[in-house]
């Protein structure tokens, strides 16, 4: 079992920073989420209170198969 209050998911993280920046207090973000204040006021807390766009991956990144395939290439022994 997890001691604490857990991460939220990317579109529950948005709805708090979008009620947060309306200006609605921690209990009414709380109540309007659906999920108890401490995940709440842990979310805002991180950034420091401010506002964080949500993180997008580069056109240019590699995928997780790529990556995989880069791993598994090099403990072969491949260059």
């Amino acid at each position: 079992a997890k001691i604490g209050c857990p991460g939220l998911p990317s579109e529950k993280r948005q709805q708090v920073w979008q009620t947060w920046k309306r200006g609605d207090s921690i209990s009414v973000i709380a109540l309007t989420v659906g999920l108890p204040a401490c995940s709440i006021s842990s979310t805002l807390l991180t950034f420091g209170w401010i506002y964080q766009a949500p993180q997008r991956r580069r056109d240019i990144a590699i995928s997780f198969a790529e990556s995989e395939e880069i791993s598994r290439g090099l403990a072969y022994g491949a260059s």
